[in-house]
């Protein structure tokens, strides 16, 4: 089975590798879905429900307390709706040639990995079934879908590893990027505190506001806004055949009851609310199946443990709008006063570097309030600089040459490099890359890009189809 499996994936690779790829992402919209159904993968539907329900759970991944507008902005774009739905294909897509090559990880071995994660273990190293589950419930994830996806995450690693096996030979790489890999440079450090910049900047005039407004109404729309409550009904205490009337009785009320309010009554609970907006992090006590419901809907009854209960109801919807012009004026404002200090800021760091040049560098930053550490020693693994900031430093060809400015978010300053000096990394020195581990990097590299070349060719053989007025409604 074995031999079959890995001859059926070399032929696979020689057909990607013999195929000129069109552009990436083409996808063929014509009927037949079905009018439920955003998208049909060969033969299987997914509904509106199930991919606005993987588009929730996405955003979430990404909502933090301190989360930039710009980023939230793209969380609630069609961008960001066409994207998900990219990735969502890509994973039906693999895992179904996983399934087809026999590579899928048993769920029964999925489960003896997640008794193995360190995650799940107590102060003495066992496996907890109690902190598991309290994981997962503050993740919002039930113990099936959690066992899935590590099932198909297995699956997939099961997928790159036959890849990893036929051994591609790449010396050349290896060798080039040992060479450089084992080089460090000695530069002097320019760090420029915006605030010391001196420059003026107009108010934005009436005309520019609108014009930027226009250009950008996608970033004005308030979302959709929804009051949901909820009471938490607790059926322990009884045996089993009163516990089941007690569920049932509860069930009848909730498809009698016009309101929340009626049940919290009869079962002398509190009733909470909760005020959530779209697009923001999703409340903890929130049911994700509630941003689907139109106002005055009941959920189940949902069960959650220990003979607790649930139930939920949609109080009102507030619709998203778009702000006008007048109402977006002092937000847009700001942004454009924002961008307008941060081209100035290069223009006047361009101003610095030009003395620079002439001139004596510490004399230049005395004379405009900077710092200048000098032949500072830099390696590709610094952790003190940003990652953007060493990788342009590493760049420069030419010694006596400057960076581009490069903003630090941690440090708060523009950082410049003059390049002094490129040395080579003594063999000793801890900040050695060996040989082998150069080899094992490029190897691993490589065979990602096959593997993301297989799940193109996989991708543009597999007959999809879009429903594309369904999937306009999404917002």
């Amino acid at each position: 089975m074995k031999v079959e499996i890995k001859g059926i994936f070399v032929k696979s690779l020689l057909i990607i590798l013999a195929v000129s790829f069109v552009l990436f992402g083409i996808i063929n919209f014509f009927s037949g879905v079905g009018v439920n159904n955003v998208v049909k993968i060969a033969d299987q539907n997914v509904s509106l429900m199930q991919f606005s329900r993987y588009l929730t759970e996405k955003r979430n991944q990404f909502f933090s307390a301190d989360i930039s507008k710009k980023d939230l902005d793209y969380l609630n774009s069609k961008d960001f709706v066409m994207e998900s739905l990219r990735e969502y294909i890509y994973d039906i897509v693999i895992q179904t040639k996983v399934n087809d090559l026999g590579l899928k990880e048993p769920r029964e071995a999925a489960a003896r990995e997640v008794t193995q994660n360190p995650n799940f273990k107590d102060s003495n190293g066992k496996f907890s079934i109690e902190l598991f589950k309290d994981i997962l419930n503050k993740n919002r994830l039930s113990e099936d879908a959690y066992i899935d996806f590590i099932s198909m995450y297995s699956s997939k690693n099961n997928l790159m590893q036959l890849i990893a096996s036929q051994n591609f030979s790449n010396d050349f790489i290896t060798d080039k990027l040992f060479k450089n890999g084992n080089k460090y440079v000695v530069a002097d450090i320019i760090e420029i505190k915006p605030e010391s910049l001196t420059f003026e900047y107009k108010k934005p005039t009436d005309e520019e506001m609108s014009k930027y407004y226009e250009s950008n109404k996608n970033s004005f729309i308030v979302p959709e806004e929804r009051v949901i409550s909820f009471v938490d009904i607790d059926l322990s205490g009884y045996t089993a055949e009163e516990g089941k009337a007690k569920l049932s009785n509860l069930e009848d009320l909730v498809l009698s009851s016009n309101n929340l309010d009626e049940i919290a009554k009869t079962y002398n609970v509190k009733k909470n609310e909760i005020s959530y907006q779209k697009g923001k992090e999703m409340p903890e006590d929130l049911n994700i199946d509630m941003l689907q419901y139109n106002a005055g809907t009941f959920s189940d009854v949902i069960y959650k443990d220990n003979n607790m209960y649930k139930v939920y109801y949609v109080e009102k919807v507030i619709p998203s709008k778009l702000l006008t012009l007048d109402e977006a004026k002092e937000q847009i404002s700001k942004i454009l006063i924002d961008n307008a200090r941060k081209d100035n800021e290069l223009i006047a760091i361009d101003k610095i570097v030009r003395q620079m040049r002439t001139n004596n560098i510490d004399m230049v930053a005395y004379r405009n309030g900077f710092v200048v550490l000098n032949n500072k020693t830099i390696y590709r693994n610094d952790i003190n600089y940003s990652e953007a900031f060493i990788r342009d430093l590493f760049k420069t060809k030419e010694i006596n040459s400057f960076t581009k400015p490069v903003f630090d978010s941690e440090k708060k300053v523009y950082l410049l490099g003059l390049l002094k000096d490129v040395k080579e990394v003594p063999a000793d020195s801890s900040n050695f890359v060996k040989y082998d581990l150069t080899e094992s990097i490029v190897n691993r590299s490589y065979s990602n890009s096959v593997y993301r070349m297989f799940e193109k060719y996989l991708f543009d053989n597999t007959k999809i189809v879009i429903n594309n007025k369904l999937l306009n409604t999404i917002e």
